[in-house]
């Protein structure tokens, strides 16, 4: 395996855990715990930044309290990515790409994401989230 293959496998990996993470949180499938939470606090870096795809950027303690104020607020919804790619590699850095599908009664949504990795052996799967730019996209099935 290559470097860039065994790369693309963690970023892969760590995008899909975390969603997955916040699926369980946001249906209330796992307890509102700050153990439990680490699971996004551990893995952001203390500067990262979201752009939502309605253009309005917050930081990571923004993002952090809306995230832990709807601990299931969602029963229902179900949440997966795909086609996670790498784009650059450089040093300590990487970008990758992937698309955040979600479903809930009120409908199927999906965004294009763009995020800003820094290697760090002391998180899971070796890479801390930085940066998070999100754009919506129109559904294809």
């Amino acid at each position: 395996m290559t470097e860039m293959d065994e790369l693309t496998r963690r970023v892969t990996q760590e995008v899909t855990e975390l969603h997955q993470f916040f699926e369980d949180w946001f249906r209330g499938s796992v307890e509102q715990s700050t153990a439990r939470f680490a699971r996004f606090t551990d893995v952001t870096a203390p500067e990262f930044h979201l752009i939502s795809p309605a253009g309005a950027m917050v930081d990571r303690d923004q993002a952090a309290a809306w995230i832990w104020d709807i601990h299931g607020a969602r029963p229902t919804a179900r949440m997966w990515v795909d086609k996670v790619t790498v784009l650059v590699q450089r040093s300590t850095l990487c970008l990758a790409t992937y698309e955040e599908w979600q479903e809930s009664p009120a409908g199927q949504t999906v965004r294009f994401s763009s995020v800003l990795f820094e290697a760090d052996p002391d998180v899971f799967n070796g890479l801390r989230w930085l940066h998070v730019h999100e754009t919506w996209i129109e559904p294809t099935e």
